[in-house]
């Protein structure tokens, strides 16, 4: 299970490193391939909706509407849509999307790795299939496992491997056939057909919480990693310029930004405290500790974007690289706890002294060049304005020149 969500979570990552890097965008209302037409290179499509019967010699990566894949495609299938996903032709790779009915009629060599509301395989898998769905039908063949979690689901095919899944409801046919262990966690048991045939174990296992619970879980951790997303963007364009150097620093100066951010996660907690004991400072040390709490949730945010600039090679952009950077990162910290918190705290002590001192140098540089107000050396001790000296007058506006026409 853990290899196969390690599989799912680095497609998607790479799903978003590779839509800011592509070779050639197709943004037509409607793309169209016809069974005629071949495609010899990765085929990159923003569209409102897709239908392809010819030949992509290739990967493609689609966010569109309703897709139709009737054609070959030759290498993997990313995609990101708010329809359905027709596959009744044949994919020679791996299909991984985000979708809203998925429906594979025709044949997939490689994986299958979906997050959809409906899906449904009457057609032929070779590899393995997770799924994340709200119902899941599969009647067709999978080549090896079968992974995941679904409210309803329906088992009436051949699996090669096992089949590994969380339920609410479970069907198994009498068309069945498992060639491994059919392991199932749910409320209550599956309703059996005669004639399922199960060459492991065929047992329900204790179900872990509610699967509302879990579905819950899963969908605030969703809505987490946007909002972080989302904020990281703001964040970019409100304070383009500091989140940018700091980026940049985090980049060239790796451990110094560590230092910094380590003192400043350490420090402002006590700056805070001193402040809270004095009246009048009350304040002030509320308004620290709100800082420091929002700290710990964004300030990683120029480390991510300079791990996503670093995986990017500096291709893409400071959003590009900061989505990419996003997704490594969060599936990082979900997939590995131990490891995910040494990603953590990295960032976040690199990102925080990336912050700190980009603001400081900043500061500092807009102090070197601001313009003299006064003579020089007036700030210095003992000295005195001179009796030549005048203040700086404005720029002087220029005269047009008269016109002839009045002379």
């Amino acid at each position: 299970m853990g290899l196969i969500r390690r599989r799912l979570v680095f497609s998607f990552a790479v799903l978003a490193i590779l839509a800011p890097v592509v070779a050639e965008v197709l943004t037509p209302q409607i793309y169209i391939l016809e069974a005629d037409e071949v495609e010899d290179e990765d085929v990159y499509i923003a569209t409102s909706s897709a239908r392809i019967d010819g030949r992509i010699e290739g990967d493609l990566l689609i966010a569109s509407g309703d897709i139709s894949i009737g054609g070959v495609v030759t290498g993997d299938v990313f995609a990101l849509t708010h329809g359905r996903i027709d596959v009744t032709g044949t994919v020679e790779g791996s299909v991984r999307a985000l979708s809203r009915e998925l429906v594979v009629p025709g044949a997939i060599a490689g994986d299958v790795a979906v997050a959809s509301g409906t899906i449904r395989v009457p057609g032929e898998v070779g590899g393995d299939v997770l799924l994340f769905a709200g119902s899941a039908n599969i009647t067709g063949t999978v080549g090896r496992d079968v992974l995941g979690r679904f409210l309803d689901g329906e088992l009436d095919g051949a699996v090669g491997g096992d089949v590994d899944i969380s339920v609410r409801s479970l069907r198994v046919g009498p068309d069945s056939e498992v060639g491994g262990d059919l392991l199932y966690r749910a409320d209550r048991d599956a309703a059996i057909s005669g004639g399922a045939d199960v060459a492991g174990q065929f047992k329900r296992l204790p179900s872990r919480a509610t699967f509302i619970v879990r579905v819950y879980l899963i969908g605030a951790t969703i809505l987490s990693f946007l909002a972080f997303v989302i904020t990281g963007m703001v964040l970019f364009l409100v304070f383009r310029s500091t989140m940018a150097r700091a980026t940049g620093l985090v980049r060239t100066e790796t451990w110094r930004t560590v230092w910094v951010g380590f003192l400043a996660v350490v420090g402002l907690p006590l700056l805070s405290i001193l402040f809270l004991f004095s009246v009048v400072g009350a304040p002030v040390g509320v308004l620290v500790m709100i800082l420091w709490l929002l700290g710990l949730v964004f300030a990683p945010v120029p480390a991510v974007a300079a791990g996503g600039d670093l995986l990017m090679r500096g291709r893409g952009g400071i959003f590009g690289a900061f989505v990419a950077g996003a997704v490594v990162w969060r599936f990082g910290i979900w997939l590995l706890p131990f490891v995910g918190v040494l990603l953590y705290t990295t960032a976040l002590l690199a990102g925080t002294g990336g912050i700190v001192l980009a603001a400081w140098r900043q500061r500092r540089a807009g102090v070197a060049t601001a313009a003299p107000l006064g003579p020089p050396g007036l700030g210095e001790s003992g000295a005195e304005v001179p009796t030549d000296w005048e203040p700086p007058l404005a720029p002087e506006t220029p005269v047009a020149p008269a016109s002839d026409e009045g002379a």
